[in-house]
């Protein structure tokens, strides 16, 4: 068992990818003139310009982000999905031993496969996309996943449980 990690994701998605990777996929949806008027080229206008219209403030200074989608923006969680779904396809795809097991949710990815290719898959994922790279947590006994913890049973079957960081508190905020 294995985690796979990507650093920093929502600053490090490359905007042009995200808009080529949602091109093809509005072009291949036979549907879509049934759910809206507009066209695939002025769907894409519009998401280029939320992408690369990213201005914000730091310390009485203004910034443009030149890379990356922001973060906090609702359409940067679908592009990143998009960009995230399409790199896991090439790299599956591509790898001449694939996981047995990929699971994946945003950035977070459990993953079981040999041991003995684990470091070479690592550096696979890291060359599908320059910007996009991974870090790797493997198994000590268990593995903490999301707001799991899996632990490997003496059987060989996976056995979970809720997970907490060690800086949790079980503090609440009301939402008064």
């Amino acid at each position: 068992m294995v985690l796979f990690d990507v650093v920093s994701l929502f600053t490090k998605v490359p905007i042009q990818l995200a808009l080529n990777i949602a091109k093809q996929r509005l072009q291949s949806d036979p549907e879509l003139n049934q759910r809206t008027g507009l066209s695939t080229a002025d769907l894409i206008k519009g998401r280029e310009i939320c992408l690369n219209s990213t201005n914000f403030a730091f310390h009485g200074k203004h910034y443009k982000q030149v890379f990356g989608t922001a973060m906090g923006s609702p359409v940067s969680s679908v592009v990143a999905n998009l960009v995230m779904e399409d790199i896991e396809t090439r790299a599956l795809e591509t790898f001449t031993h694939p996981p047995r097991l990929w699971k994946r949710y945003v950035d977070d990815t459990f993953v079981i496969m040999k041991r003995s290719k684990l470091s070479e898959f690592l550096t696979h994922l890291n060359t599908i996309e320059s910007s996009i790279q991974f870090t790797m947590e493997k198994e000590k006994g268990c593995l903490p996943f999301l707001d799991l913890l899996i632990k490997r049973s003496p059987s060989g079957h996976l056995l979970s449980a809720v997970y907490r960081k060690a800086t949790h508190s079980d503090r609440y905020l009301n939402f008064k």
